[in-house]
């Protein structure tokens, strides 16, 4: 069916029952993900008028997102959105572009299994100048980024702060 999200899942040896969505519209791009620990997919597509939404489900039924309609891309061309679950908390994060222009052009939302955050905007960490930023994040990159990626100790101690955060 056209304008629908289908599900059915492979036991064994064959597909069980198909399960269809409430109704997206067509989807020119879509992205599903999978929830590392719940029984829960999340489907994020853009739609023929250029609009981003999605749906979840949640081991039993689809339902659309309670604030669909996330912005009208139609005239960017890009995809415009990413979604991914956190490995260990099961977290969804979704980041996409909310349509302005300048410092705060991305937006996100949190999906902690329940409920959806409210919607954040991530801002480029300088304004003003755009030359003077460009020769910023330049300077700065090889701190942020280090060439040849981080060494195993570094890695380590990344892990554990974030772990201790998380406890």
């Amino acid at each position: 069916q056209l304008g629908f999200l289908a599900r059915q899942q492979f036991v064994g040896s064959a597909f069980g029952a198909q399960s269809n969505s409430q109704t997206t519209g067509l989807w020119s791009q879509v992205q599903a993900v999978e929830s590392p620990t719940r029984n829960e997919i999340i489907a994020v597509g853009v739609n023929a008028a250029g609009v981003i939404n999605g749906q979840i489900w949640n081991g039993s039924s689809w339902s659309a997102f309670s604030f669909n309609d996330l912005v009208d891309l139609s005239t960017t061309g890009f995809k415009g959105f990413q979604i991914a679950y956190e490995r260990q908390s099961g977290d969804a994060l979704l980041v996409w572009d909310n349509g302005t222009t300048g410092s705060a052009s991305l937006s996100y939302r949190t999906w902690n299994g329940t409920s959806w955050s409210a919607a954040q905007t991530i801002a480029t960490p300088v304004a003003g100048d755009p030359e003077l930023a460009q020769r910023y994040l330049a300077l700065i990159a090889p701190i942020r980024w280090p060439l040849g990626g981080l060494d195993d100790g570094q890695v380590r101690e990344i892990r554990t702060l974030k772990a201790r955060m998380e406890s």
